[in-house]
């Protein structure tokens, strides 16, 4: 797409925004998508599955609010298009919210006692992170475990936080989602992974 979209062009021309669903993820950084009443049940399933929040769009208020955000879409794999949003317009979702915030956490328990208290993490051997090894890898090189990177379950599907759990060996890893921690570790070769920014941690979306 030669041109960058506007906002205005997020929507198609007979959306009619019914429901926004938000939520934290990933320490904190704030994520939220509008649906319209067709999407309805889908968005709310997604929202329970990806530990978010629902507000349905009443109030001009909300419907304001609703305008500023992306149109979101159902995933074949039952998850929804969520995207960052500001931490500006986040703060005015909140209000809107229930006050108990519940927040999907990463849990990583590692099957072996020897890697979890080694505190080694060789990129080339087979091997098991634990939550408190995180980190950021520059370039796709620096993969290993604990990296935290972006995986896909496939075209259209989007790109999500996930964990390096294991090196498999031959450049296959086994991760984690961050955001869905109760969902089946997965396997994907190192080619098949994309990074994040390494200031990401810092960012103001």
């Amino acid at each position: 797409m030669g041109n960058a979209l506007r906002r205005a062009d997020l929507f198609t021309p007979d959306f009619d925004p019914a429901i926004i669903v938000c939520g934290r993820a990933n320490g904190g950084k704030p994520h939220a998508s509008v649906f319209d009443a067709g999407s309805r049940v889908g968005a709310e399933t997604a929202a329970a599955i990806m530990n978010m929040h629902v507000i349905p769009v009443g109030d001009d208020a909300i419907k304001a609010l609703a305008g500023k955000l992306p149109q979101g879409r159902i995933f074949g794999s039952g998850r929804a298009f969520v995207p960052f949003v500001s931490r500006q317009l986040y703060a005015e979702l909140e209000k809107h919210i229930p006050a108990v915030v519940r927040t999907a956490k990463l849990k990583v328990v590692a099957a072996s006692g020897d890697a979890a208290g080694s505190g080694k993490t060789p990129p080339a051997s087979p091997g098991q992170a634990g939550t408190d090894k995180v980190n950021m890898p520059k370039d796709w090189a620096s993969i290993k475990l604990g990296s935290m990177v972006l995986a896909s379950e496939g075209r259209g599907e989007g790109w999500y936080e996930s964990v390096v759990i294991e090196v498999k060996g031959n450049d296959v890893f086994e991760l984690k989602w961050l955001d869905w921690p109760e969902e089946p570790a997965f396997v994907r070769h190192r080619t098949r992974l994309a990074l994040l920014h390494p200031g990401i941690g810092d960012e103001t979306p």
